[in-house]
């Protein structure tokens, strides 16, 4: 929906510890999988995100740090992995959110009611 609506900014506040009680296997890869689905959503949405963390030890448990600058086509422009902190910067050129949503959508395709006519089209035979 995002993309739909042509937002060009998405900011996010995570918290995400060190330690992934979850799977300690994933322990050694905590950033790779931090920023995989802040590029999937670029990508999908054909907008920047801004992504904003904690570092250091936060209620008794190391955080990541990891505030990243990420572009509509997934690519990282800056990011800090520094356990204190820090503050990154980005130039940001809007037109990249247009070039990606414009392959995705193609012009009036786009419109939500253009794809509920088209999905009942489906559906309906």
């Amino acid at each position: 929906m995002m993309g739909f609506r042509k937002v060009e900014i998405i900011l996010n506040g995570f918290n995400t510890p060190f330690y992934l009680t979850f799977n300690h296997g994933l322990d050694g890869d905590v950033y790779k999988f931090h920023y995989f689905p802040l590029q999937a959503q670029t990508i999908t949405e054909g907008t920047y995100i801004i992504s904003v963390a904690r570092a250091g030890y936060i209620f008794g448990h190391k955080r990541i740090a990891g505030s990243c600058i990420i572009a509509p086509d997934g690519e990282i422009l800056e990011k800090t992995e520094k356990l204190d902190e820090d503050i990154i910067y980005a130039s940001l050129d809007l037109d990249r959110c247009k070039t990606v949503r414009d392959q995705k959508y193609l012009g009036e395709r786009a419109e939500p009611q253009v794809l509920l006519n088209d999905l009942n089209k489906y559906l309906n035979g």
